[in-house]
């Protein structure tokens, strides 16, 4: 089965207002005008913070990597095994851990450095 970004928001609705918009190639998911995961191609990436990525390997889930100019990269997103979306109880779960990961991440972003007008 194809999974579309359609199919993604449709499943994420009922835990939030939940919306998309294209990013790089692929999508960003955000539930309440903050962003909680990524979709490229179709594979869906809930946000993480170094404590929850635990709870997520439990679920042979993996981080999304991309190929930087030098390197890989690894982004805090993990992915969700579609076998999740199958189970509203567990996917309320994951919505939830990506949703307070988003929140941590906001709070501990640094805010930009400003230039000097001269």
């Amino acid at each position: 089965m194809t999974l579309t970004i359609t199919d993604v928001v449709n499943a994420l609705s009922p835990f939030g207002d939940i919306t998309a918009r294209h990013m790089f190639g692929g999508y960003g998911i955000y539930k309440d005008g903050i962003i909680i995961a990524l979709m490229d191609e179709e594979e869906v990436y809930f946000k993480s913070t170094p404590t929850s990525e635990s709870f997520y390997q439990s679920f042979d889930s993996y981080p999304f990597v991309y190929e930087g100019q030098r390197r890989p990269v690894k982004m805090s997103y993990w992915n969700v095994p579609k076998t999740v979306f199958d189970d509203s109880t567990l996917l309320e779960q994951w919505i939830d851990i990506a949703y307070r990961s988003a929140l941590t991440a906001q709070k501990t972003k640094k805010p930009p450095k400003r230039r000097p007008l001269l």
